[in-house]
């Protein structure tokens, strides 16, 4: 008996690895994205405020990203801002100085009624853990994308920042400032 369960569970193992071996490049971009965005997301919680930077602060954009606004990161995107829709904004600055929106996130109505059904100080740990179904789209694109197996790549170019010269040389991440 002993001898089949592990036959069994051989035959499982090798199916999985001929799979994954089959899938070889999809695997690795998927790998990448999941990585890249858990490294970004990471990122983003431990970069060190300076003193000037508001705590509880994100930037929204309810014109595509033409313009920005800082307001409270309680807010859930997308959310009526003066009659407009307004999704949080990626602010980047270039190397000339100049910002920009890199790219814009938001939640689809399932996973956003979670968020907010959430108490206030778990709000944090449903977002981290809903992350990998965030929408992300680039200003002036028509639709937003969710990461999966399919769209693995076009999400990993999306949450790239690319300045408007089309270089990701010298980027630095804008925080919302204090008033």
């Amino acid at each position: 008996m002993a001898s089949h369960s592990a036959i069994t569970s051989d035959n499982r193992s090798a199916g999985v690895r001929e799979r994954v071996t089959r899938n070889k490049p999809l695997v690795i971009v998927v790998a990448v994205a999941l990585t890249g965005t858990g490294l970004h997301l990471i990122w983003r919680q431990l970069t060190p405020a300076s003193p000037n930077i508001t705590a509880g602060m994100n930037f929204y954009s309810d014109d595509d990203g033409k313009t920005w606004f800082a307001d409270s990161a309680d807010k859930i995107p997308p959310f009526d801002h003066n009659g407009k829709m307004a999704y949080e904004a990626e602010v980047y600055r270039s190397g000339d100085g100049k910002p920009f929106v890199a790219y814009m996130t938001s939640w689809d109505p399932e996973d956003k009624a979670a968020i907010e059904a959430a108490a206030p100080k778990d709000r944090r740990d449903v977002q981290a853990a809903l992350a990998s179904k965030q929408l992300v789209k680039k200003p002036g694109e028509r639709s937003w994308a969710k990461l999966t197996p399919q769209t693995a790549k076009e999400y990993q170019k999306i949450i790239e920042p690319v300045g408007p010269d089309g270089s990701s040389k010298n980027l630095e991440f804008v925080p919302p400032s204090a008033p």
